[in-house]
């Protein structure tokens, strides 16, 4: 039998990041080469496509492409699932599901919001000094939120609060999660 993280430390991590982060909501970003945030944090391992993973209030949802969708089961946590075709691969029928600006506005995410986006890594202050704060995640997901929380709500980069080598939630690691290692 292989070691797992159970659902109960899962629901601590979610727990620990939305205490961490001071955000109406916090959007997590993955795929199949930057996994690691979802996984730590769902047990999703995204194959094929992009996935997010959208923390709200009230709501934790899973936007997932149709190749994704099958991997639910492995998630031992309560959680919403939106099909969201537009994470689908290219030349597969991507209708049949709300786009990802609709999906998000269906969660509640709208203007005013305050969004903590985790993406992949986080940069130092002295490595941007661009007009609007640096996230590493696409520019799709990010501007789409950016979007939708308008010129009255803030999108800024929260992923140290997962990543961060001194302080960051990853970096502290239980005796399941070393046995998974």
């Amino acid at each position: 039998e292989l070691p797992a993280i159970s659902g109960a430390e899962l629901e601590a991590r979610i727990a620990a990041l939305k205490e961490a982060v001071d955000a109406d909501w916090i959007v997590i970003y993955g795929d199949r080469e930057h996994s690691a945030n979802l996984i730590y944090l769902s047990n999703l391992d995204p194959r094929f496509e992009e996935a997010l993973f959208v923390l709200g209030p009230d709501s934790r949802t899973l936007l997932l492409g149709k190749e994704d969708v099958g991997y639910v089961p492995i998630v031992p946590i309560d959680v919403d699932v939106v099909l969201c075709p537009t994470f689908s691969l290219m030349g597969i029928d991507r209708g049949g599901g709300p786009t990802l600006e609709q999906a998000l506005r269906q969660l509640g995410i709208g203007a005013g919001a305050q969004i903590g986006v985790v993406g992949w890594k986080a940069l130092h202050a002295d490595e941007w000094n661009g007009r609007r704060p640096a996230i590493f995640a696409p520019a799709f997901f990010v501007d789409t939120l950016r979007d939708l929380a308008g010129d009255s709500g803030s999108v800024f980069d929260a992923t140290a609060a997962l990543t961060n080598p001194r302080s960051g939630l990853r970096t502290f690691a239980s005796a399941d999660q070393i046995a998974i290692f």
